[in-house]
């Protein structure tokens, strides 16, 4: 090969490696032609996201506005996740709900971190709850866990889109602080915490029944209800209940369902662990269990958590601690579901589930999720791996058609 020949072959290379190179930058960019542009965020834009989360602990415990403070920090439209509130009344009523004051002091939020995404930003940090021991009564740390953030630049500056609590738990072994100690006090306390509960529910007690959970945090599970936190869902759940509703006539001219009468009380075994304080209370055989989690506030011993396990999901082999990681795995901790009402014999609707109702088949443990704003459900299968995790063994979007034809169709109990 001469001199001039191999000089023009490696030209010829030279223009298809320029070629392919051109092509592959072209169809790259028509890859990302649809997609969502992420912002540049300039110096301030980060100054103005901080300034914008520092004030929530002001908006919320130092609240002297009525919530209008708290609110203003929310873009419209936007939503708190955890329990799910959405809309300016709805979200300062959320902070009038909380313990505030001129100069109370509660909620210490650290370790921002922001992250520019399509539409705006996404940020996360730590929060600690501090019950600050006040007329010579001991402080405590009430609440840890770690907040999630989308923000959107509006005309008024950076607003939160959405933000979701996420208690701490612990994951590792080994890693859990010392354990607890209770007073005889502490465990009569909690009895009578499950004494309330059969009273509230059975006779319809709804605000009782809510303050019996901790505050914004603390919540109900079963397969069919969901996970259902936040002081106005759990009235609502109550509600919906049959013994709540005005029963109407039989065929024979009587009741249709059972009076408003208190419960029987179950009594709780109650287990210390290394960062738990839990209960067990048997419902029967036929029935199931309830699993308990319980944490001492300011106003006495509440739920932290209390779940219906059903004798068919104790049969199957599910624990609480399995349903719990079905329910993260499936997206009920970001607050991305809807809540699901339905209209009784009279013709109202009442809630019927928040977040996602499982069940139990032929294929294993199934889950439904209605999405926000109209998207759709999801019908999910779940399975277990042997390492012991959960993951999708399916995950169907369906689009329900207006009249809502997937929706639930009778009304749950809560046990």
């Amino acid at each position: 090969m001469t001199v001039r020949t191999r000089v023009v072959a490696k030209i010829a290379v030279c223009a298809v490696a320029s070629a392919l190179l051109l092509s592959a930058v072209v169809r790259a960019q028509q890859r990302n032609a649809g997609a969502a542009p992420v912002p540049v965020l300039t110096a301030q834009d980060y100054l103005d996201i901080q300034q914008l989360v520092s004030s929530y602990p002001y908006g919320l415990d130092g609240n002297t506005d009525n919530g209008a403070s708290y609110a203003n920090l929310f873009a419209p439209g936007a939503v708190f996740g955890r329990p799910r509130t959405e809309g300016r009344d709805n979200l300062a009523a959320l902070a009038n709900r909380e313990p505030h004051g001129a100069h109370y002091v509660r909620h210490f939020i650290t370790n921002h971190v922001i992250d520019p995404a399509p539409g705006g930003a996404v940020g996360k940090e730590y929060a600690v709850i501090i019950d600050i021991g006040e007329n010579g009564n001991p402080g405590r740390i009430f609440l840890g866990g770690r907040y999630d953030d989308e923000y959107v630049k509006t005309p008024q500056g950076w607003k939160f889109k959405s933000r979701t609590f996420t208690p701490s738990r612990v994951d590792v072994p080994g890693a859990a602080a010392a354990p607890q100690s209770l007073t005889s006090q502490d465990r009569a306390d909690i009895q009578d915490l499950s004494a309330r509960y059969a009273r509230a529910l059975g006779t319809c007690a709804a605000e009782e029944y809510a303050d019996l959970f901790a505050p914004d945090t603390g919540y109900f599970a079963s397969n069919i209800r969901g996970e259902v936190a936040g002081r106005d869902r759990l009235i609502a759940l109550v509600r919906s209940e049959r013994q709540c509703i005005a029963p109407a006539p039989s065929a024979n001219g009587g009741a249709a369902a059972s009076p408003a009468a208190p419960r029987p009380v179950p009594t709780v075994v109650i287990a210390v662990s290394s960062n738990a304080v839990t209960g067990r209370a048997d419902l029967g055989a036929n029935v199931g269990q309830y699993d308990d989690e319980y944490v001492k506030t300011p106003r006495g011993w509440r739920f932290k958590s209390r779940t219906v396990m059903t004798s068919q999901e104790l049969k199957a082999g599910l624990t609480v601690q399995d349903v719990r990681a079905i329910r993260r795995l499936s997206g009920t901790d970001p607050g991305q579901f809807d809540d699901v009402y339905v209209a009784g014999a009279d013709g109202v609707k009442r809630f019927r589930a928040s977040g996602v109702a499982l069940g139990l088949s032929a294929d294993g443990v199934t889950g439904r999720a209605y999405l926000r704003n109209n998207g759709g459900h999801y019908e999910d299968v779940y399975m277990k791996t042997s390492d012991g995790s959960w993951h999708f063994k399916s995950r169907v979007l369906v689009t329900d058609d207006a009249a809502g034809s997937a929706a639930p169709s009778s009304t749950g109990t809560a046990r």
